[in-house]
């Protein structure tokens, strides 16, 4: 996610040979516009900067790992990831999938790409702690399931999209996928896996209806969880904002990450935060612990930006499984605080970042991907 801009190509190239040399991982995870927050001048640059990665250790190295990627849901106002259409923004069209893609093999100096995923969906979707969803912002225009089934299986045929996968995604949405496929006989198409922000602030949404759908036996998905600290947030390292180094992620999207740290999920972490003090452990790798340990976790996506924070997100791993006393005392603070980190704040952060809707870290307006959050916004200012 910050490879190309907050992470340089040397640093990156460090990361990506500690995780994979001496971590064990095998799974990369990137997007079309990485890195955040997206700029005409960065677009693509941390594809590009795998792809670098990838060609110094040649097809060897290629075949051991599984790259996913994903490409933009719909923006009327993203328009420089694409070359044709430019004033059209971002769609799940098929010739924007097909572009997209082609750009995407092209940046990462590969024929195939393993897991292809939409980063959110082309219709409307109440994203990033959107508190609920609202009707009179369905779109008529809204690619259909079916042609984006069409757009990906003519993909796949070519050797270009090994397996589908979706972000930033609903039951209603993963559901109609797995239908659709079915229905055009094009079982191969249903999605695999789905990458939704999942932690121990985010737990509700997928808890109570996603992860029905995810199940072995209805939809067999697995969970690529994202977020795992809340950017940031469950280290406690924020329970203090006068201490926040300003060249932190926080501080630098205050209006996309602002929910991790407004009162209620403030409120959530300092308890989380003596509950780890309780348990004689850091608060990060407790929270860390927690993710690795869920059985639908397929994986988990961790945004390391130094040697030492990925070797210690790793590490974490030796915590799970969790205690049952550390669970029951978790849970007992999830049903005190069960979605903290939706709703609309009184944000007491002076960066004025997060009131100026231009300078918010899609590069564009909040409404580009989530025009409830832009209506709550306004009615605030």
């Amino acid at each position: 996610m910050m490879f190309g801009d907050q992470i340089k190509k040397t640093a990156a190239f460090e990361l990506l040979d500690i995780a994979t040399k001496e971590c064990g991982i095998n799974f990369v995870d990137t997007s079309e516009i990485y890195p955040m927050p997206s700029t005409p001048e960065t677009v693509g640059h941390s594809e590009l900067i795998i792809g670098e990665w990838l060609k110094q250790h040649g097809k060897t190295k290629r075949s051991e790992l599984v790259i996913s990627t994903k490409i933009c849901g719909f923006s009327n106002e993203i328009t420089w990831c694409r070359k044709s259409n430019n004033e059209e923004g971002t769609r799940l069209t098929s010739d924007q999938i097909t572009e997209a893609v082609n750009a995407q093999l092209k940046r990462l100096g590969t024929d195939y790409i393993d897991v292809l995923q939409f980063n959110w969906p082309d219709r409307y979707v109440p994203l990033y702690g959107a508190p609920e969803y609202l009707h009179e912002l369905e779109r008529e225009d809204a690619a259909s399931f079916q042609s984006q089934l069409e757009a990906v299986d003519s993909l796949v045929k070519a050797g270009k999209v090994r397996h589908f996968g979706l972000s930033n995604e609903t039951p209603y949405g993963a559901t109609s996928f797995m239908l659709t496929a079915e229905a055009l006989g094009l079982s191969h198409l249903k999605p695999v896996t789905v990458q939704n922000a999942y932690n121990l602030l985010e737990r509700n949404d997928f808890e109570s209806g996603m992860l029905e759908v995810c199940s072995p036996r209805n939809g067999n998905l697995g969970l690529l969880a994202y977020s795992p600290l809340a950017g940031g947030a469950l280290t406690g390292k924020y329970l203090r904002s006068d201490a926040v180094d300003m060249n932190s992620r926080m501080r630098q999207f205050v209006g996309y990450m602002y929910r991790y740290i407004a009162p209620p999920a403030t409120a959530a972490i300092r308890e989380y935060q003596a509950l780890a003090d309780y348990l004689s452990l850091p608060l990060g790798p407790l929270a860390l612990a927690f993710v690795y340990s869920r059985p639908f976790v397929t994986s988990t996506i961790i945004g390391a930006t130094t040697p030492q924070q990925l070797r210690d997100n790793v590490m974490a791993l030796n915590l799970a499984p969790l205690s049952d006393d550390a669970l029951l005392r978790i849970n007992e603070i999830y049903q005190k605080h069960r979605d903290p980190s939706k709703g609309a704040f009184e944000v007491i952060d002076p960066n004025l970042e997060y009131i100026d809707p231009s300078k918010l870290p899609w590069g564009a307006k909040d409404q580009d991907v989530d025009p409830e959050l832009d209506i709550i916004i306004n009615q605030r200012l």
